[in-house]
């Protein structure tokens, strides 16, 4: 069983997705110890993420925990909205799930995340997935900031599927 952070990289980044679980499993069960080092840890592993099972287990359980802590800085979280690829940017964005659920702090930072998909020029405009990131966080928010998700629905349901 890998006992260090490195060890956890080593298995996360061997490409099997059974692997992958098993390193995520192990960080879960590790939580006590998180702090910005495991917080490193696991913005690598976003920028990795290949698929919605990885992404939506590393965004709101490991990644979502440290943000609200603040073992991750607004910066971090401001590069995953702005990835090319829609699996670290989709990690991000659920990340967020468990801050939006408690209030609207992270209301801007879930705007510039939305704003990926919203126009026919972005750059994930049409695509599913990044579509199920946003309802993700949207379903969070509810329970946080309601008149801030109806608003946005108002504003943008035009454009969503």
């Amino acid at each position: 069983m890998p006992s260090t952070l490195t060890e956890l990289d080593g298995l996360f980044r061997s490409g099997s997705r059974e692997e992958q679980w098993a390193a995520m499993e192990l960080a879960l069960g590790a939580q006590a110890q998180w702090d910005k080092r495991w917080g490193g840890l696991f913005l690598r592993w976003a920028r990795t993420a290949a698929s919605a099972p990885i992404s939506d287990i590393l965004g709101p359980k490991l990644i979502g925990p440290l943000w609200l802590s603040g073992d991750i800085e607004a910066r971090q979280m401001v590069a995953l909205s702005l990835f090319e690829t829609v699996w670290p940017w989709r990690t991000g964005l659920t990340a967020l799930s468990r801050s939006l659920a408690k209030d609207e702090s992270d209301w801007a930072l879930f705007e510039q995340f939305a704003k990926a998909c919203l126009s026919e020029d972005s750059r994930f405009y049409g695509q599913q997935t990044a579509y199920k990131g946003l309802q993700i966080a949207l379903r969070a928010a509810l329970k946080g900031c309601p008149d801030r998700v109806s608003s946005w629905l108002d504003r943008h349901e035009p454009v969503l599927p």
